[in-house]
């Protein structure tokens, strides 16, 4: 069935489903029950995601890890592939797909998922209980938009940076400039 033949909402294992049985290479993701393919990325994209990871990787405290590429899952309707995702207590199994205790999300906006980043996805993502902060990275106008659930986890915790920065939980402070670096204009 193709994205366009698929009218009806899914659920996380009928998209799971679904998306093992597709041969055309693409990514897709559920948002919300309804299949979203995911387009390709710049240079610049690739380089930020590849520098917030980096820069995570020695911010980050004993017991809490970045992944690049994992998904991200309510176990409902929402299916998603985040740019990273940050996860604390626990490492992923091998045969994990999607996890669904994420504490940190970045996504590093690109010109076809930005409405989508500040939007469907940023409401799809605070309905996760154990998330505490949604980055977003803009890398052409360099700076990053941090939205924190705070501690009524009523989500009006919003803060645009343009240097270092610092998230509690998990007492992590990031530094801004390594994320542009290698950035050409």
């Amino acid at each position: 069935m193709s994205v366009a033949a698929q009218n009806r909402k899914m659920t996380v294992d009928e998209f799971v489903r679904w998306s093992d049985m597709q041969a055309d290479g693409l990514r897709y993701e559920l948002l919300n029950g309804e299949i979203v393919a995911q387009a390709g990325v710049l240079g610049r994209h690739v380089k930020v995601v590849k520098n917030i990871e980096a820069s995570l990787d020695v911010a980050l405290p004993p017991g809490c890890t970045a992944y690049a590429g994992m998904g991200v899952s309510d176990g409902d309707d929402l299916a998603l592939i985040p740019d990273l995702m940050v996860l604390c207590g626990r490492e992923i199994d091998d045969d994990e797909r999607y996890v669904h205790d994420p504490i940190i999300i970045v996504e590093v906006l690109s010109p076809s998922t930005a409405s989508r980043d500040m939007g469907d996805k940023l409401l799809a993502y605070q309905r996760i209980p154990t998330l505490e902060h949604y980055l977003i990275v803009h890398p052409v106008e360099r700076f990053v938009l941090i939205h924190s659930a705070g501690p009524e986890r009523d989500w009006s915790i919003v803060r645009s940076v343009r240097e270092d920065f610092a998230l509690d939980p998990p007492d992590v402070t990031i530094p801004f400039e390594p994320i542009f670096a290698r950035l050409t204009g």
